[in-house]
């Protein structure tokens, strides 16, 4: 999510070039960046794909746990601009 909230901050929205690729794909699918997947080569899937690849315990439902990142994401981002 640290990821993530960088790229809102700090990049319009879109992971960074200079991020593992791995990290660029979680992101760019975390925020819903179907540009910057498509710029990397990847579908959808395939970025969930990559994204999950390396958990110990992936998800069962990965656009669920998407999902919910995104409304932790949210919250935070809420609860930071009302401070």
């Amino acid at each position: 999510m640290q990821r993530a909230r960088w790229a809102l901050a700090h990049n319009v929205g879109h992971p960074s070039g200079a991020w593992s690729t791995g990290e660029q794909v979680a992101v760019a699918l975390l925020l819903q960046d179907p540009a910057h997947l498509a710029a990397m080569d990847y579908t959808p899937t395939q970025a969930a794909r990559r994204a999950t690849d390396g958990m110990f315990y992936p998800p069962a439902n990965v656009e669920a746990w998407f999902n919910q990142v995104r409304a932790q994401l949210a919250s935070a981002e809420a609860t930071e601009q009302r401070q």
